[in-house]
């Protein structure tokens, strides 16, 4: 009965997940049949023959609504079966470790601004080492964009996260500020190849109705890490009266932990199979989900409702080197073709201005209160301001399934850049402090925003590759804010923060002119 085979799903549940998990690191993914899975999927056919426990069943009520018609592709079918599946503990897992990750890069990357001070080194060498991580970041996400059309979600990310870790607690023990800048340069490589698979993994993880608020969810972990980093430094630095190095040691652990969750529960995108024709890998997930979901499914749909012309080429289709290079540069040739180019430029104006004015002030000011001379202790301050993101995350979760992506991210930059020139006028101490706590409340939603709004907009064919070039961008707003900073600190504060105002009007009128919306839509999955 169908309740029996329920309750077989539900015994077998972890045990599949696990044995699953061991299959991906063994071998990379690649689907075998074998008794053990009780089902055997070829490539070329996607046939599921039912065997063994006969765990592949559709409840009579919801053959006809996940099948759909003959017409869908597969990926439309996915979709479709992503929906019926629901959200469950599959994605709750899911969401958490790839929020742990944000938070892993929020502490690495925050980790500078706490170093900066102990250093006696003049003002635009603090800028160059601040500026020589987003340099890594840049190239980072760049590279891991493309590897991640090219090679799977999941492996760049466990790679970047690895990196991150690395070279964090290398950092630690660097002899010179050359050294030191070079090293957190390779942290911010991972640090950068990280940003693009999280969010696309988010995006392809997720039904639409609920894509919105859980990708938020996901965002909302640079807030935790950014209260994770104060609270580190409060008491390595402030309460127990250690140099930097300790800091540094201790800022690696979340991303070389996330790297161990990662590899233990984390499977590949099954739309990135399925794009690849890796037919029985997308089952396989497709079957994990369902298992963690505590639900039914059935997957030979895939094969009736479409059929794949090999002799076509795919675009993610496994490839050597050269070829794969000539695919990197014609993904981001068609990011600019007339179908997307209004998105693809808009989107690296909003990243850039949103880069330049958030990470220009967050990673200078605990340098702009001593600046200031205000009277509380430094980390108190920050991770008073790093507290301040709460109310924004909580708003933007509300707004970005309501209002839209768009508006959301345009009221979030608008704000912030009035914010901003709010504190180019302050001049108490305790006024600056206040404003920056609103500019991280406000600012913060368009971070969100962004993250949903992007890998959302490019199709799955070039998403990693999009969010990648994008991120990349955006490190250029980082590096121009913190070489413009650092030079700007010992002229002008006032200066430094209407440049910091400008930025983010940049980036309002930018998303005021994105070409769509994306709330509650399903993902494109070829260039229009």
């Amino acid at each position: 009965s169908t309740a029996d085979r329920t309750n077989q799903i539900q015994t077998d549940k972890f045990g599949e997940f696990f044995s699953f998990g061991l299959r991906m690191n063994k071998g990379g993914g690649r689907g075998d049949a074998d008794g053990d899975d009780g089902i055997e999927l070829t490539n070329e056919s996607l046939h599921g023959t039912v065997a063994g426990r006969g765990l592949m069943v559709v409840e009579e009520e919801e053959e006809g609504e996940r099948s759909g018609s003959g017409t869908d592709d597969g990926v439309s079918v996915i979709d479709k079966e992503l929906e019926a599946l629901g959200i469950g503990p599959f994605q709750y897992v899911a969401v958490l470790i790839l929020g742990f990750a944000t938070a892993a890069d929020a502490v690495e990357i925050l980790t500078v601004s706490y170093i900066l001070p102990q250093l006696a080194i003049s003002d635009s060498d603090k800028g160059f080492l601040a500026a020589s991580m987003f340099v890594g970041m840049l190239l980072g996400g760049l590279v891991a964009g493309f590897l991640s059309d090219r090679l799977g979600r999941r492996p760049v990310l466990l790679a970047a996260m690895l990196m991150n870790g690395v070279f964090g607690v290398m950092s630690a023990a660097a002899p010179t500020m050359i050294v030191l800048s070079i090293v957190r340069g390779l942290a911010g490589l991972g640090i950068g190849g990280s940003i693009p698979c999280v969010f696309t993994l988010a995006a392809e993880y997720l039904p639409p109705k609920s894509r919105g608020f859980y990708m938020t969810v996901v965002a909302w972990f640079f807030m935790i890490g950014t209260i994770m980093i104060a609270g580190m430094a409060w008491v390595i630095m402030g309460e127990l009266e250690l140099l930097w190095p300790w800091l540094a040691m201790a800022a690696a652990i979340p991303a070389l932990l996330c790297a161990g969750l990662i590899f233990l529960f984390l499977p590949e995108s099954p739309r990135y199979h399925y794009m690849r024709h890796q037919y029985a890998e997308t089952a396989r997930v497709i079957r994990v989900i369902a298992l963690w979901n505590r639900k039914i499914t059935n997957i030979e749909h895939l094969t009736s409702t479409h059929t794949i012309d090999h002799a076509e080429a795919s675009p993610m289709s496994s490839a050597g080197v050269g070829e794969g290079l000539r695919a990197s540069w014609n993904s981001v040739v068609k990011l600019f073709q007339p179908a997307l180019i209004r998105t693809t430029l808009l989107n690296m104006v909003v990243w850039w201005s949103m880069n330049f004015g958030w990470y220009g002030l967050l990673l200078w000011f605990p340098t702009l209160l001593q600046k200031s001379g205000f009277s509380l202790g430094l980390y108190q301050d920050a991770f008073l301001v790093a507290a301040s993101n709460l109310p924004g995350n909580i708003v933007s979760a509300l707004t970005m399934d309501r209002i839209g992506r768009k508006w959301t991210l345009v009221l979030s930059m608008g704000c912030g850049g009035v914010v901003g020139l709010l504190m180019s006028l302050a001049s108490n101490p305790t006024h600056v402090v206040v404003l920056i706590c609103l500019f991280n409340a406000v600012s913060i939603g368009g971070w969100n925003a962004i993250d949903c709004l992007s890998p959302e907009s490019f199709p799955t064919e070039l998403r990693a590759s999009a969010m990648g070039m994008l991120a990349s961008f955006g490190r250029i707003g980082s590096l121009t804010a913190q070489l413009v900073n650092g030079a700007l600190i010992g002229i002008s504060v006032p200066l430094l923060l209407t440049c910091t105002s400008g930025a983010m009007f940049a980036g309002c009128i930018g998303a005021m002119l994105l070409p769509r919306e994306t709330a509650n839509t399903r993902l494109q999955d070829t260039v229009p």
